[in-house]
């Protein structure tokens, strides 16, 4: 992988957080920040110009951003069950290998991947605002769906480094 190509896939990490709509990920964040000291390391003769972004190139980022706008803007914002990935394709009218392209390209992962990582944060502001003596992480998280909470709480763990009980009982604001 060469400079240029480093800092395209650092700069698609970056504009996710540039899309209205999308939850602002720290793991989008993190990664292009991660990117930043390896482009420095390189040798002197990968410092030539950057290739040339074709009109055709251009067309297809800009496609890839709309359609990333269309399904933000279709999901839920709230809880119940996830989309699946053929309903989110059926909802803005594309394949799912087009889906699965414009994902990739724009943001750096695979829908579901996206999907769940927003749903985790989701769930950290849940959590973080519930009264502890109200409310339990268990109904919390079924409301967002989650019918597996000890698989949902080693994914919250290794994504924030604390169980959900944890933010629930200190009520920390997420981020």
């Amino acid at each position: 992988m060469n400079r240029w190509s480093l800092r395209a896939a650092a700069g698609s990490y970056v504009k996710s957080a540039k899309l209205p709509g999308a939850v602002d990920l720290p793991v989008l964040r993190s990664r292009s920040a991660r990117l930043g000291p390896v482009w420095r390391r390189r040798p002197r003769q990968d410092t030539a110009m950057p290739p040339r972004i074709t009109p055709r190139q251009r067309a297809r980022q800009a496609s890839h951003e709309r359609l990333l706008q269309r399904v933000l803007e279709s999901l839920p914002l709230g809880c119940g069950r996830p989309p699946r990935l053929a309903e989110l394709c059926r909802s803005v009218g594309v394949s799912e290998r087009t889906l699965r392209s414009a994902f990739v390209a724009t943001l750096g992962m695979a829908p579901a991947r996206y999907l769940r990582l927003r749903r985790l944060h989701l769930l950290r502001a849940a959590l973080a605002v519930a009264d502890q003596h109200q409310s339990s992480v268990t109904e919390i998280a079924r409301r967002f769906g989650y019918t597996d909470c000890g698989r949902m709480a080693a994914d919250y763990h290794a994504l924030f480094g604390e169980y959900p009980s944890v933010t629930l009982l200190r009520g920390v604001n997420p981020g």
